[in-house]
């Protein structure tokens, strides 16, 4: 069975799950999605954001969370908060920031589980995605704050 987290050849873009609005026909489920998504983006650099945390944000209980997003993405709500932090750590890699740069600005507490996830996500190191994608051979020496 493979790894849940791992969905590239369910998803569009290498990998990613669709919009909120692209994933259910039910508008009352997309908009739980999408302030599901603000919640998560508004914290994004913060290492240490829960799921308690961002149940009590979005006003449902936890097990709620895991039923709906299960249902809606197919992963669970850790799996789906990490899949957001990559998302935009690709992002960020592409418009230059170097790798640990854009893993710490993205809540990763370490590059290196930070690169441990992404491999686990996309099958290859970051700096071999962003060959592969962007043909950006290695980080640009300018520092991003």
């Amino acid at each position: 069975q493979p790894d849940s987290f791992a969905r590239e050849a369910h998803t569009p873009l290498h990998g990613w799950i669709e919009e909120s609005a692209e994933v259910t026909g039910n508008h009352l489920d997309a908009k739980l999605l999408g302030r599901i998504d603000t919640i998560i983006k508004k914290n994004l650099a913060k290492e240490k954001l829960s799921v308690k945390e961002l149940t009590a944000e979005a006003g449902i209980s936890r097990t709620q969370l895991h039923f709906k997003l299960k249902s809606l993405v197919g992963i669970s709500a850790t799996e789906y908060i990490n899949h957001l932090r990559l998302k935009e750590s690709v992002t960020l890699m592409q418009s230059g920031y170097r790798i640990s740069e854009a893993a710490y600005t993205t809540g990763f507490s370490s590059p290196n589980y930070f690169t441990c996830l992404f491999q686990r996500k996309f099958g290859m190191s970051p700096s071999n995605y962003l060959k592969k994608h962007s043909g950006r051979e290695g980080p640009k020496a300018a520092h991003h704050k």
